[in-house]
C-alpha cells in the first residue's frame, strides 16, 4: 500500500475510498482495510526504515557519494532528498524533508556540503 500510494501519487485517504475498499472486498476478501492513519503513522514509517537499513546494509564497506535533489511538490512544498550512491553503482534514496528542515540537518551534520546544481542554477 505505501509503494502504490507513493508511485500513483495517491493522497493517504485514498485507501478509505468505497470505490477502493470494494474493489479490495472483490480480490482480498479477507484482508481488514486500512486507515489513512495507519498509512500514515504504521505503514509507510515500516516502509521508510526497511529501505533506509537496506541503503545502509547494501553500502556497508563501500565507497559512496551522497547527493541531493529538489523539487516542489503538488501540494506546493519545496522538498530536498538526501540519496546515496555505491561503487556498485546502486542508488538510494536516504531521506527526504520539506527545505525548512534542510537547516536543521545542515546543523545536526555541519560537515554536509550540497552545492548548488550548475544546471539549475543557469535554467536548463
Amino acid at each position: 500500500m505505501a509503494n502504490i500510494t507513493a508511485s500513483c501519487g495517491f493522497p493517504f485517504n485514498w485507501v478509505e475510498n468505497q470505490a477502493v475498499r470494494d474493489f479490495l472486498d472483490d480480490f482480498l476478501p479477507h484482508a481488514s482495510h486500512l486507515s489513512s492513519y495507519q498509512l500514515t503513522n504504521c505503514v509507510i514509517p515500516q516502509q521508510i526504515n526497511h529501505y533506509q537499513q537496506a541503503a545502509k546494509n547494501a553500502s556497508k564497506g563501500c565507497e559512496r557519494t551522497l547527493q541531493t535533489d529538489g523539487w516542489t511538490g503538488v501540494n506546493f512544498h519545496y522538498l530536498v532528498a538526501f540519496m546515496i550512491t555505491t561503487a556498485r553503482y546502486k542508488d538510494y534514496t536516504v531521506r527526504v524533508v520539506d527545505h525548512l528542515n534542510v537547516l536543521q540537518l545542515v546543523q545536526e551534520f555541519p560537515w554536509l556540503i550540497a552545492p548548488d546544481c550548475y544546471a539549475h542554477q543557469i535554467c536548463l
